[in-house]
């Protein structure tokens, strides 16, 4: 919203840094102070566990006139950049600091090497799941595969923190699509999943190779074909036909 990209649908996504003094006093009045903002209907307090041990403190408000607030409070021990698309509405002593390009703005070869190969591992797993017959299981290993493949190609479509994949592409102004990335979608028939991961492995293998290549990375060539021979023994024992015709 501060950015003027909003709309009446965006939730406010808010930063707060606490004096350290003040922390303990702070993150106990918090919860009561964006309630008493509006007409609340209800708020989640907790800490965000990727986290880990960092002091934080995470607050979603939901209120009756449909606006959402997510706020994550911190300790402001000292000064810290700003990250790109960050807006400060207030910093009078100045804690925010200087313009900074945080570690997750842009993807590098590691990155996009890891991805590619997590995206490979949910698509063996789908191999695993398929073959005990529970699709549920196979689904959610392709759904996990796409993860992947939204974060190669918001990398390939030069979107910042491509890290959260779909989320940062949609905000990337002029993206596109991976081609055919709307049939990596299936329900839970078993033709229909193993049409889906025909797809998923197409597009994953595409994204990952032209990531590597903008990134200067090394695509994993060698899971990649080991899971493409296990899709194509699946297809053969599932449905007595190969992959090219799924």
């Amino acid at each position: 919203m501060a950015r003027g990209s909003g709309d009446e649908l965006s939730d406010l996504d808010l930063g707060l840094g606490v004096d350290q003094a003040a922390w303990s006093s702070a993150s106990h009045d918090l919860p009561e102070l964006l309630r008493g903002i509006g007409s609340t209907v209800d708020l989640l307090q907790h800490r965000i566990q990727e986290w880990g041990s960092v002091d934080h403190l995470r607050l979603f408000v939901q209120y009756a006139d449909q606006v959402q607030v997510d706020l994550v409070a911190v300790p402001a021990r000292q000064p810290q950049g700003v990250p790109p698309g960050t807006v400060v509405l207030y910093d009078p002593h100045g804690l925010r600091g200087e313009r900074r390009e945080p570690d997750i703005l842009n993807a590098g070869p590691e990155n996009v090497c890891e991805w590619s190969f997590l995206g490979w591992i949910a698509l063996s797993n789908f191999v695993k799941y398929m073959r005990r017959g529970s699709g549920w299981e196979a689904r959610e290993q392709l759904e996990e595969a796409r993860r992947q493949i939204w974060r190669l190609w918001a990398t390939c479509q030069r979107a910042s923190y491509p890290v959260f994949g779909l989320t940062s592409l949609l905000d990337q102004p002029g993206y596109e699509l991976p081609s055919k990335i709307e049939e990596t979608v299936a329900g839970l028939d078993a033709r229909g999943l193993l049409r889906a991961a025909a797809a998923t492995a197409a597009c994953l293998s595409d994204c990952s190779r032209l990531a590597c290549r903008l990134i200067s990375s090394q695509a994993p060539l060698a899971i990649e074909q080991y899971v493409r021979d296990q899709l194509e023994a699946l297809v053969v024992d599932l449905g007595g036909e190969s992959a090219s015709s799924i």
